[in-house]
This record gives structure tokens, C-alpha cells and sequence, in this order.
């Protein structure tokens, strides 16, 4: 096990297109005598250790910690750790030497971890609580290539070859699916679990697929008009996904099944890939990574709208949203990094000595009950103690039995975050301005602290 350590580089601040905000008597006036309104996107990149050539998909476990796996050409294969708190890589070698390409990842209930071997036609489980890994084999020419686990603990296996497999790991016995017409020369690209339901892309073909374990009964939708490669659901069941060689993302409307395809700003140059891995926020925008032209775009689905995002030079390639809703990514090219993107929208943001990034939904409806998350980082000189949170709670909005809206956090090492969370029911409509506060004490006896405003809408 090899673990590297890398610092952050100096964030750059990318202001976009502010987003329309509709309010209402009080609410439009005291925003209106704020001193800005602000939609800030900070990006940020830290080099991934350059003897690791990384896969093709990222997990979060439930420490929010990202992993992924990576291969030298011709060598081994490995599994890797980015510790999120401390900006720290562990590295650990799979049993098989050379076994190709480790595209796909996936995280147990138990926070282990699950990879791809596609020359060596096996899948690793990393048991993070020993450090030990083990590997399986899987039907000779499988190929696999993605993996999803689901609520029972089967492992689903995308493969290169014309089949999905469901995977018992308690009995290690497989059952292959193969795809049937029109799609039975095709490929299962990315593989993921919603509703119960097995879902993939096929891109030979040009196809969605969907699987039923229940019934057995494979359905295909499309062709689109290009290459489908990577997927991803919103709140409501639809399924979003990325067509790289025309740089458009698509949606297939699970309600009526009909499919649209949005072309995104950029144009390709002959040859280019565009958009590539993606991830669906909580508020249901789309965060796409543009292999070309090196960008990263949102897309809200409301106004349709794409906003891009300059990623220094680098070509992102996968994308993942964490668990208090961070986009992260990875690039290619001649040196790989992991980025950061904080996509939260702010009113007003005041950090001294500590950061805060909310993952809220911007829209709820009344009666319903919603999480918010709140990450407090150390970004002071020295450690910080007796730190805690306060969240302001609007009337129209309660939080759940026994939850307080002051939560202490003790302290807080420099460079290391926890997160907080609550569970709110809104109960009255309207537009609501929140606020979080958050105060710790320095090693010199000085306070720090970090203020967010930010907008709630509530509809009935």
C-alpha cells in the first residue's frame, strides 16, 4: 500500500451566468440590498501520481472519499484512494499481474470496493477495513468493463463482449445475460442501478438498454444518433447520457419514453471527442466532462441552458458528484489530475479561516422532507477547536425531532472538513433566503468563521 500526499493548488474563481432568482415582497428586497449577488464555480486540480493510468469511473464511499481504479500498460493494475479531509492518494496493487484496463468501480454496503480486470477477465474486492484484496474469476472473454452493486449485494458486470453478468459474491457464482436483437453484436459501456432496474449504454449500436432481474426481459431505446457512453439518473427516474462524438447529452423521458438530444455549445474539430462521463446534481442540473474542448458544462434542464466551465488545459474525462454534492473529475493528456468543482450556487459567501459548501435543492414542495448537507472546512494556518454550526430555520421550514439547529464539531485539524447534516420539512410556500454560520477558535485564541446565504423555493 502506497500512499502520496499533494496539496491543492491556488483555487481559481470562475464567475458565469448568474441564474434568474424570482422572489417575492421582502425577500427581493433584502436580496436587492446585498452587496452582490454571486454563482460562483471554483476549480481546482491536484496531480494524480504519474505512474497511474486511471479507469474510467469514480465511487464515493460513505466517508465521501473517492476511488477509482488505475493500470500501468503492460504491468499491473491498481486500486486508488483519494482521502478528500487530507488530500491524500493510497494506492493498492491487485493480485494479477497485467490485467488490463480497471474501468469500473463500485462500493458495497460495507464500503468495499469493487473493481474491473478486462484482460484478465476477473473482478478485485478491496476490503478497506484489512487492506486485503481478492480476486474472481469470471467466464473466459468476458471482458468486464463496469460494475454496480445492488440493494441486495448482487454485482452487476457490464462486459465488452455482447452480455451483462449478475455476480452472488456470498456463493462467487455468475449468471450471464446476453444481449438479444438489436443490440447482440453490442457492448454494455456503462452499467448502473436504478429503481431495481439494470441500465446501460450500448455504443455500438447507438442504444440505451434496460434490464429487468425480475422478469429477465431486456428493453432497448433508440438508435440515437450517435455513440452512447455514459448514464446517469435524476430524481425523477429519467435517464441523462453523453454522445461524445457530437458533443450532445441526452434524455430519455422514462414516463413516455421519447428521447431528446441537446447539442452543447462547443464545436469539434474533426476526429474530437466531446462530451464524455457525467453526473446529475440534486437539484437535477447535468454536469457533463467535454473530453473536447477541455471543459466542464452544467446543463438546467428548466432553461435548457448549458453554462461551460475552462478546466486549465486539462481534458476531463470522468465525472462524479459526491455526497454533499462536490463535482469531481478526472483528466488525460500528458499528465492526469483529479479536479474539484464546488457547484453550489451562493446569494452571499463570507469565509475567514473556514469554508462552508451546502448541497441543497433549490426547488422543494411542501409537506416533503429534505437533507441538507453542509461541509465545514480548516483552511486557517493552525487547527481549530470548539468549532460549530448553526443553520438558520426560516418559519415555513422545521427540522426533524431532535435534530437542534447548532451542532458542535470540537476541533478541526487544518485542511480536514466534516460534514453535517439535517433534515428539513418545509411547510409554508415561498421563496426563502437561508444562512449558515459557522465559528471556531484558533490556536492563538482568534476566531474564524464563514457565513452562506442561499435561496430556497418552496411550491406546493
Amino acid at each position: 500500500m502506497l500512499e502520496l500526499s499533494f496539496n491543492w493548488e491556488k483555487d481559481m474563481i470562475l464567475r458565469s451566468k448568474a441564474r434568474r432568482i424570482t422572489s417575492i415582497g421582502t425577500i427581493l428586497l433584502l436580496i436587492s440590498s446585498l452587496a452582490s449577488l454571486v454563482q460562483a464555480v471554483t476549480i481546482s486540480e491536484v496531480p494524480i501520481p504519474v505512474e497511474l493510468l486511471p479507469g474510467r469511473a469514480m465511487a464515493v464511499d460513505s466517508s465521501n472519499n473517492l476511488w477509482f481504479g488505475a493500470n500501468v500498460w503492460g504491468v499491473d493494475g491498481r486500486i486508488v484512494e483519494y482521502d478528500t479531509t487530507h488530500g491524500t492518494f493510497t494506492v493498492y496493487n491487485l493480485l494479477t499481474p497485467n490485467p488490463g484496463p480497471v474501468l469500473g468501480v463500485a462500493i458495497d454496503s460495507d464500503d468495499n470496493v469493487w473493481v474491473t480486470e478486462e484482460n484478465a477477465n476477473k473482478i478485485a474486492k478491496l476490503n478497506v477495513t484489512t487492506g486485503d484484496v481478492s480476486e474472481y474469476s469470471l467466464t473466459s472473454g468476458s471482458a468486464p468493463i463496469s460494475i454496480a452493486i445492488d440493494e441486495s449485494g448482487n454485482i452487476w458486470i457490464g462486459c465488452r463482449t455482447n452480455k451483462i453478468l449478475k455476480y452472488n459474491p456470498s456463493t462467487e457464482t455468475e449468471v450471464p445475460y446476453s444481449l438479444p436483437a438489436p443490440c447482440q453484436d453490442g457492448i454494455t459501456q456503462d452499467l448502473k442501478i436504478s429503481n431495481g432496474k439494470v441500465w446501460f449504454t450500448e455504443p455500438v449500436n447507438y442504444y440505451l438498454g434496460k434490464f429487468d432481474p425480475v422478469t429477465e426481459d431486456f428493453s432497448f431505446y433508440g438508435p440515437v444518433t450517435s455513440v452512447t457512453k455514459y448514464l446517469d439518473f435524476d430524481s425523477k427516474g429519467n435517464v441523462w447520457f453523453s454522445e461524445p462524438p457530437i458533443n450532445t447529452l441526452g434524455l430519455l423521458n422514462i414516463t413516455d419514453e421519447t428521447i431528446t438530444e441537446y447539442e452543447l455549445p462547443s464545436v469539434l474539430q474533426p476526429g474530437q471527442e466531446g462530451a464524455y462521463g457525467m453526473a446529475v446534481d440534486i437539484n437535477d442540473d447535468v454536469w457533463v466532462a467535454e473530453r473536447h474542448p477541455e471543459k466542464i458544462a452544467m446543463f438546467d434542464p428548466e432553461t435548457k441552458v448549458f453554462t461551460e466551465y475552462d478546466t486549465n488545459g486539462t481534458k476531463p474525462v470522468v465525472l462524479k458528484s459526491d455526497l454533499i454534492d462536490t463535482i469531481w473529475y478526472i483528466t488525460e493528456g500528458s499528465s492526469w489530475h483529479l479536479g474539484r468543482l464546488d457547484a453550489t450556487r451562493y446569494v452571499k459567501k463570507w469565509e475567514a479561516g473556514l469554508e462552508a459548501t451546502v448541497s441543497c435543492r433549490s426547488e422543494i414542495t411542501i409537506g416533503e422532507e429534505y437533507t441538507l448537507k453542509v461541509m465545514i472546512k480548516n483552511v486557517a494556518s493552525s487547527p481549530v477547536t470548539d468549532t460549530t454550526a448553526t443553520l438558520t430555520v426560516r418559519p415555513g421550514m422545521t427540522l426533524r425531532s431532535g435534530e437542534s439547529e447548532t451542532v458542535s464539531i470540537g476541533p478541526v485539524e487544518v485542511g480536514e472538513w466534516q460534514i453535517i447534516t439535517w433534515h428539513i420539512t418545509a411547510t409554508k410556500n415561498g421563496n426563502y433566503l437561508d444562512k449558515l454560520e459557522a465559528t471556531a477558535v484558533r490556536s492563538d485564541g482568534e476566531t474564524v468563521r464563514v457565513r452562506v446565504f442561499w435561496m430556497s423555493k418552496v411550491t406546493d
